[in-house]
């Protein structure tokens, strides 16, 4: 049998493993709730950002062949995560980087809807038509060309 002060000594001991484990416990249930939630934006961003990777140069060849693109981006996924609360897992840098992306891609979403309003339209009709689209060219071009830098980082499971 154990003296006293042993047993005595082993109570103490267990109670501040205890009273540390319960102070650990809940940072540790926050920091794996957080990657969950980060695991999830990916698994349901990474598609749509590499399918918007492979639709830069099918409308890039509609403009240089003088058509309009009437693709657009799909921006359903990014919808379902801003909205849903998903990114409060992702890392701050991460975090920004998709709003750049999607900010050039809801730019891009923009400048085909006016563009095709420019061909197609009321505006089309008005004199100075021709410059205003290739104006909206020239800024669905560089919105594509910072496109093709902000998404290849993004489709990259980490």
């Amino acid at each position: 049998m154990l003296p006293s002060w042993a047993l005595l000594v082993m109570i103490v001991i267990g109670g501040v493993v205890v009273i540390v484990a319960n102070s650990f416990y809940p940072i540790a249930k926050d920091k794996e709730a957080k990657e969950r939630l980060a695991k999830d934006a990916r698994s349901i961003l990474l598609p749509e950002v590499r399918s918007s990777l492979a639709l830069i140069p099918t409308i890039r060849s509609a403009l240089e062949a003088g058509q309009i693109p009437l693709t657009r981006f799909d921006v359903a996924a990014w919808e379902t995560v801003s909205k849903g609360g998903l990114l409060l897992g992702l890392k701050p840098d991460e975090i920004t980087k998709f709003l750049n992306a999607y900010g050039i891609i809801y730019r891009a979403n923009d400048l085909s809807a006016k563009l095709l309003e420019s061909a197609t339209g009321i505006e089309s009709a008005l004199s100075g038509a021709a410059n205003t689209r290739q104006v909206y060219i020239s800024n669905l071009n560089n919105a594509l060309t910072q496109l093709q830098t902000a998404l290849p980082e993004l489709s990259q499971a980490p």
